[in-house]
């Protein structure tokens, strides 16, 4: 796995949002993530492998 170096990442952070903001967070998120998804496979030798990637986002307290 040496290969994927600094691929993989985690990132969080505190945002201040109104519920409709949050909601269009999500879409946005969601929709980015559809893109990849869906997305052609270049088919140019490159390793590839299964990813999974997940987001989440609910009123909290830091």
């Amino acid at each position: 796995q040496a290969a994927w170096g600094d691929a993989p990442f985690s990132t969080d952070r505190w945002l201040h949002l109104s519920p409709e903001e949050l909601a269009e967070l999500g879409r946005e998120l969601v929709d980015l993530l559809a893109r990849w998804a869906g997305r052609e496979v270049p088919d140019d030798g490159r390793e590839r492998q299964p990813v999974f990637v997940f987001a989440y986002g609910m009123p909290a307290q830091p």
